[in-house]
């Protein structure tokens, strides 16, 4: 209430104030996910399955006559418990990476699920890290045309293509394969990839935007002045997947949104294995 009064008094003080109001031309905005000849143009494996074909589905639940009818009216993921908190990818400085921000909190949001049906490891929230995702973005480390994104756009199967066949593989000559996506509290979002002059990006484009082990997972002891450092952390938390991809409806139309819809309603209301 003082604060308000105070407000008020000023105003009063300061005496009739007159505003002019210019119209201003909206600007321009990027597209943040590529378009068919984009993603077409990249190198790195899709995997694309028809409704009733996908990895750890049960037809049987349903494929049944009238199935579709049981679809409820209303649905939020949020309100079983089952989702994680929501990010700001365009700070501390603008950055397009709406496409892994999509994915990996989708994975997240998995994850938290398990825990929670499982009642299993319950704690803290597993956040992961986006900046990782940026920091090496190549599905294949010898393949340039294997980047999945960066701060100017990206598709939102690249992320799961990437942990898949880098994060969750081992390779030879990889310091990166092998071992998972690591967490956002051990490579926190800079809103910065490579090829982005954005802010600060381009000041650091040389030492935290590279993919080398200090920027997949650090941490740092104490202050600079008193003999601290930051250092890679050779074996971190982390998630890994094995099966992901995108479902075709353009084959079935119509017919296969209603199924799409009941595998929804079923994998969001069944206890359901799902690695």
């Amino acid at each position: 209430k003082i604060i308000m009064a105070a407000s008020m008094l000023l105003c009063l003080l300061s005496g009739p104030v007159s505003a002019t109001w210019r119209e201003v031309e909206a600007p321009k905005r990027h597209s943040e996910v590529w378009d068919a000849e984009r993603r077409n143009a990249v190198t790195f494996p899709s995997s694309s399955y028809l409704p009733g074909t996908t990895p750890y589905e049960n037809r049987s639940l349903y494929l049944t006559e009238g199935a579709d009818k049981s679809i409820p009216q209303n649905y939020n993921h949020c309100e079983q418990g089952w989702c994680t908190p929501n990010l700001n990818q365009h700070l501390p400085q603008y950055c397009g990476s709406c496409w892994a921000h999509a994915a990996i909190s989708s994975l997240q949001d998995r994850i938290k699920r398990i825990r929670v049906e499982q009642k299993k490891d319950l704690g803290p929230d597993i956040t992961l890290s986006v900046q990782h995702i940026l920091n090496c973005p190549l599905a294949d480390k010898e393949d340039e045309n294997s980047q999945v994104g960066s701060c100017w756009g990206g598709t939102t199967d690249g992320p799961y293509a990437l942990i898949k066949h880098r994060f969750s593989t081992q390779k030879e000559n990889d310091f990166a394969a092998g071992r998972g996506l690591a967490y956002s509290t051990e490579n926190p979002y800079l809103a910065c990839s490579s090829d982005s002059t954005e802010g600060f990006c381009g000041q650091i484009k040389d030492t935290l935007l590279k993919c080398e082990p200090d920027n997949i997972a650090r941490n740092c002891d104490t202050f600079a002045d008193y003999g601290g450092s930051c250092q890679a952390i050779p074996e971190y938390p982390n998630a890994k997947i094995d099966a992901y991809g995108t479902i075709n409806t353009t084959a079935q139309g119509t017919d296969a949104l209603k199924v799409i819809l009941v595998i929804m309603k079923i994998y969001y209301n069944k206890l359901t294995t799902i690695n």
